[in-house]
């Protein structure tokens, strides 16, 4: 908490989502870690490991769970929950998401969270982002998936500066010296930095925060609007260790 929100710094999506569960938690609702595979330009979903942290949310009085996530870059980057139904189409900030059913070898159903992707040349389609099953996990065993992705040297996230910021209007992503800016009406635009002045002067000017910061204020905006989203807190409140 003293990292994100008071130091206003980014992290991970372990970090991201176990505040945001934190959050959920104290305000009574029931949140389940998921274990995700980034499997964007695959599809072979299997063939990628369980690297990324969402959550599922049991809502009073709905049937369904929701999908909730405040940690996820890309266009997969969710502003508000998404009910747990495949094949219904959803839409934030100009974008649509849907969840759909895969096959796979396990027990448990398949889940992909798909965004619709605008292409040059007529190559809209959707993309798969990430796939999950419901099937729980638990801080050890992100402890374990955060210091793989922390230290193995093929990690994206190791090598490179990636920060972003999603508003409602626009999706700004710093992934090393490219700047890409999304805006809701698709308009997309892509531009190299030629230099690390440049890098901190564009995230200063273009976030309206300073280069370390950027991410965490995208997640706050992002935790607040997905926590809105799920509706008023439930009258019997939990303790939980991450609330003050």
């Amino acid at each position: 908490m003293d990292k994100l929100v008071h130091g206003h710094r980014g992290g991970y999506c372990y970090e991201h989502n176990t505040l945001f569960a934190g959050v959920l938690e104290a305000l009574g609702f029931r949140v389940t870690l998921l274990a995700a595979r980034v499997v964007v330009g695959t599809d072979r979903f299997e063939s990628r490991p369980r690297t990324h942290m969402a959550l599922l949310v049991e809502v009073p009085g709905e049937q369904r769970p929701h999908l909730a996530d405040v940690g996820f870059g890309t266009v997969g980057a969710l502003l508000e929950p998404v009910p747990l139904v495949a094949g219904t189409e959803f839409h934030d900030a100009g974008r649509r998401h849907r969840l759909v059913h895969a096959p796979h070898g396990g027990p448990l159903e398949m889940w992909v969270l798909e965004a619709y992707v605008t292409g040059t040349g007529g190559a809209d389609g959707w993309e798969a982002q990430y796939a999950f099953t419901v099937e729980p996990f638990t801080q050890p065993d992100f402890e374990v998936i955060n210091w793989h992705i922390a230290t193995n040297p093929r990690s994206p996230f190791s090598r490179r500066p990636y920060i972003q910021r999603l508003t409602p209007g626009r999706h700004l992503l710093l992934d090393g010296r490219h700047l890409t800016e999304i805006r809701a009406d698709g308009a997309v635009t892509t531009r190299e930095l030629t230099d690390e002045g440049r890098h901190g002067a564009s995230s200063t000017r273009s976030s309206g925060s300073t280069y370390r910061t950027a991410s965490g204020y995208w997640v706050q905006e992002t935790a607040r609007s997905q926590r809105d989203a799920l509706g008023p807190p439930v009258r019997d409140r939990r303790p939980h260790p991450l609330n003050p």
